[in-house]
């Protein structure tokens, strides 16, 4: 389960649940629900587009979900910051399309790999960063 809160109202995301990132200059992105989004910009959604994270986003269902923010996060904040992240990004998007496209086809390996992979990894950071 998710330990993801909004950076507002103090709520806990579910599962499919949307989070918003909204960063600050210099800072890591804060999560958002849509509700607080929507009274804080007025705007239903930010417009601002987010490159994908292929496999999470299939096992997920939801580009949208807590697991992909915290692994997107993650990317941003660490990844992009050297050569090696950078290259292993890079990788990445070269190869991850594929298996993406792949799980996407299955229901059940989506979950499997939600459960096993994703949603484990996700927390080990979360957990990292506290």
């Amino acid at each position: 389960m998710s330990k993801l809160k909004c950076a507002k109202c103090g709520k806990t995301f579910g599962d499919n649940e949307p989070v918003i990132g909204i960063a600050e200059e210099g800072k890591p992105e804060s999560p958002f629900c849509t509700k607080c989004v929507q009274e804080m910009t007025g705007e239903s959604l930010p417009t601002k587009k987010k490159e994908k994270c292929f496999v999470a986003t299939a096992a997920c269902c939801d580009e949208n979900a807590w697991e992909v923010f915290v692994l997107r996060d993650y990317r941003d904040c660490f990844l992009l910051k050297s050569s090696l992240g950078r290259a292993f990004v890079q990788t990445y998007y070269l190869l991850s399309p594929m298996p993406a496209r792949l799980l996407s086809r299955s229901a059940c390996m989506c979950a499997v790999v939600r459960r096993a992979l994703i949603e484990p990894l996700a927390l080990l950071i979360q957990k990292s960063r506290e």
